[in-house]
This record gives structure tokens, C-alpha cells and sequence, in this order.
């Protein structure tokens, strides 16, 4: 009985440590937005109810402290982004403009996803479109989660919540 008992725990500690790929990917051609979630298709276009909810100022705080907590980890999940971008505008001059703005802003992006995830590939492929009004939009992102880093999120949640607790 012991001997099943420990078989058992030392497969679930094991387990606990193999990461499990999250992919998401996403497309915005001709207006239409398609999001994918392990190759599986998620509608955006329900409606939803407008609703507040009342601990908004509360919620922002649990969430801020625990966005907090998590940076200074050093428990935090690889990611893998592949990002093309295929755009034009029937005026040049603005294209351009797009363009330089375009990049800079995945340069701002890098950091701020270094702060929450490990980045083992990021690649952004931009380009510009002089000749006609075009949007294509393609990105591909795998996240590697295991189930100890599911457990850490969950405890320093959890300690979060009795902080913001205590303030109140």
C-alpha cells in the first residue's frame, strides 16, 4: 500500500513539472477577427450584459498586487511569439509614418512582456503596403505552463486577497 502510495506521488510530482503548451493564435483579415485557442475557434461576436461589477477599486488593487508578486518571481512561464503584419494605407506618407510607429511599438511591447513571461523567440515581421488599403494581422503565441506555476499563481492570489483585506 505504501509502495502504490509513493509510485503515485512521485508520478504526480513529475507531472506537476512537464510543461503543457498553451497556443493562442490570432487573425484579423478583411475586417474579420479570428482567435484560436488550441486550434479551437472562439466566437467574439456574442453580446454580453453591461454590467459594473461593485469592488471595481478593489479589484484593481488585488490584481495590481498580484501582478506585483508575480514579476518579482522567478517562476514564470516561457513564451514563444510569432507576429506578422501585412498593412497600407492609400496614402504613402501615412504608411510610413504607420510603419515607424508600428515599430516602436513592439520594442515598448518587448519589455513589458519580459516583466510577466520568459521570451525564448519573439518575431514581428512588418510590412508595409504603399499601393492599396490593407489590414492582415497574424500572430501566433505558445505559452508553456506546468502545473507548479498554476499552484504558485494560485497561492500568491490568495495572498493578494488577505492584503487587500487587511487595508480595507
Amino acid at each position: 500500500m505504501f509502495i502504490k502510495a509513493l509510485i503515485i506521488f512521485s508520478f504526480l510530482i513529475i507531472l506537476a513539472f512537464i510543461p503543457i503548451p498553451l497556443r493562442i493564435s490570432l487573425e484579423v483579415k478583411n475586417k474579420k477577427v479570428h482567435i484560436k485557442l488550441f486550434n479551437k475557434s472562439i466566437n467574439l461576436h456574442k453580446e454580453k450584459k453591461q454590467s459594473l461589477p461593485k469592488g471595481i477599486k478593489s479589484n484593481k488593487i488585488k490584481y495590481f498586487n498580484l501582478l506585483n508578486r508575480y514579476k518579482s518571481s522567478n517562476f514564470k512561464s516561457n513564451i514563444f511569439i510569432d507576429t506578422y503584419i501585412e498593412y497600407g494605407c492609400n496614402d504613402a506618407s501615412l504608411t510610413a509614418i504607420s510603419y515607424g510607429t508600428l515599430n516602436s511599438f513592439f520594442y515598448i511591447l518587448y519589455p513589458l512582456l519580459q516583466n510577466i513571461f520568459k521570451i525564448k523567440h519573439y518575431n514581428f515581421k512588418i510590412v508595409p503596403n504603399f499601393n492599396k488599403n490593407i489590414l492582415h494581422l497574424k500572430t501566433k503565441c505558445i505559452i508553456y505552463i506546468n502545473m507548479a506555476q498554476v499552484i504558485s499563481i494560485l497561492f500568491m492570489y490568495r495572498k493578494s486577497i488577505k492584503e487587500v483585506k487587511a487595508k480595507e
